[in-house]
């Protein structure tokens, strides 16, 4: 038995005090973010069937992910890029204009697909535009047909 009132009692609950705070205020592991690069492909406007802004994400049975984007100004020689990073079940989408300028600038609907990672039930999105300084935030399950819709907002 124990002596409450020994030495060794309070250096073992000292130690297992340490032990506990540093287990629950300790620096979480996480999972390494990978980064891709992506070019959207540019298709002409679809006679505003959906507005401007818009953002839908639709998640297929193999877990490929397909990113639509609405009413984007694009004009001639430019390519609209992505930048996805993907930590876990957090993925980031930061859209990059590339390319120069031929001509005036036209409303175009852009899309691509992304393969995800596999063993992640939920997937939390972030989809930023630095050219207008918007972004919006969605969720979409693993699930075949499964989509989500985002309006960009400051």
């Amino acid at each position: 038995m124990i002596d409450v009132h020994s030495i060794e009692f309070y250096v073992l609950a000292l130690v297992v005090a340490v032990a506990l705070v540093g287990l629950f205020f300790g620096e979480r592991q996480t999972q390494p973010a990978a980064s891709r690069i992506i070019t959207m492909d540019v298709m002409q406007r679809l006679a505003d069937e959906y507005p401007a802004g818009e953002i839908r994400l639709t998640m297929s049975d193999i877990g490929v992910l397909t990113i639509f984007h609405a009413g984007v100004d694009i004009a001639p020689g430019q390519l609209l890029n992505v930048v996805v990073t993907m930590a876990g079940s957090k993925v980031k989408v930061v859209e990059k204009l590339t390319g120069s300028a031929t001509g005036p600038a036209e409303a175009a609907d852009v899309c691509c697909t992304v393969h995800l990672q596999r063993g992640v039930d939920r997937y939390h999105v972030r989809y930023e535009s630095p050219m207008t300084g918007q972004w919006c935030l969605m969720t979409i399950d693993q699930e075949q047909g499964s989509q989500s819709r985002g309006t960009l907002a400051y």
